[in-house]
């Protein structure tokens, strides 16, 4: 009942709602809602409106009619419907690179969802120029040590790592890690996404000594921050299990287990940095551009 009455507070009548710009920005704002409480059909349907809204003003807002892509784009990332997100992410690059310029922030954090979404899709040589290209945007407007810019490092890591480019992605894990000791606090959950990532990194090329003692801070920070029944938990015992697997009978003794394995999440990549909504990312929390969206996606 509450939540009826707070419909016809946001929305005005359906067809002020078709026709309405004003209407539009309202509807938007209960697409981001309704996104938010996991009710996806709604969130669509109110998206797809706005967007109709936005087709019928050519001399519009295309800052907004940008944020109002990627919100439909993330609304079927969260659903796995890659293929519609990708055209969507599209759209809404060439309208931000024309309303805002090629270098601005909010081109960077596209680029960077777009890397996200191919790195999602296995596409990690389509990912590799995205991620280059939004972190000198992101260095050049927010400095060197943003935050951002650690996240866009990460996630260049995981993509050299996955290409198997070991010498080039250890570098850039722990540059964004470095960055990310020195502007968050010491249990941030960010830092344990570069920790557990750098640390797979590591246990791949056989340094297991080093990988171990990562595993162990990663794990540290995430129950600590997160709570031990978090799924990014689960994704650090699982990757910390796999390094004892690998380990056992190499001569040396066997760490204990640090406990049952959870359902986790697929390991490292570091969220897009999108303003809200935002997809769920494959690790935990980060930051976002402008600092417009809070923790998870």
């Amino acid at each position: 009942m509450v939540d009826r009455h707070r419909d016809h507070c946001l929305l005005p009548a359906p067809a002020t709602l078709v026709h309405s710009a004003e209407g539009g920005e309202v509807a938007a704002a209960l697409a981001v809602l309704r996104f938010k409480q996991g009710r996806n059909a709604e969130a669509e349907s109110l998206y797809t409106r706005v967007l109709a809204i936005d087709a019928r003003a050519p001399r519009g807002d295309d800052r907004q009619r940008a944020r109002h892509l990627m919100g439909l784009a993330v609304v079927y990332w969260s659903e796995g419907r890659y293929k519609e997100v990708e055209p969507l992410l599209q759209r809404t690059l060439a309208t931000q690179e024309k309303a805002l310029g090629p270098d601005h922030p909010e081109v960077a954090a596209t680029l960077n969802n777009l890397g996200a979404l191919y790195w999602t899709e296995d596409r990690y040589a389509d990912a590799l120029p995205l991620y280059e290209r939004s972190r000198a945007i992101l260095e050049h407007a927010l400095g060197p040590n943003h935050p951002d810019v650690a996240a866009v490092l990460n996630n260049l890591g995981e993509t050299d790592w996955k290409l198997k480019r070991y010498a080039e992605a250890e570098p850039l894990f722990r540059r964004s890690l470095a960055i990310k000791e020195q502007v968050l606090a010491p249990d941030h959950p960010d830092i344990a996404v570069t920790l557990n990532s750098m640390a797979g990194l590591l246990r791949d090329q056989g340094r297991f000594a080093e990988a171990e003692s990562l595993y162990r801070r990663a794990l540290a920070i995430r129950e600590q921050s997160l709570g031990p029944d978090n799924s990014s938990v689960g994704e650090a015992l699982r990757d910390y299990a796999e390094l004892l697997q690998r380990t056992a009978g190499r001569g040396r003794r066997r760490p204990c287990k640090p406990g049952p394995l959870g359902s986790g999440s697929r390991r490292g990549l570091e969220r897009p940095i999108a303003e809200t909504p935002r997809p769920t990312q494959r690790g935990t929390a980060s930051t976002t551009c402008g600092r417009t969206a809070a923790a998870d996606w």
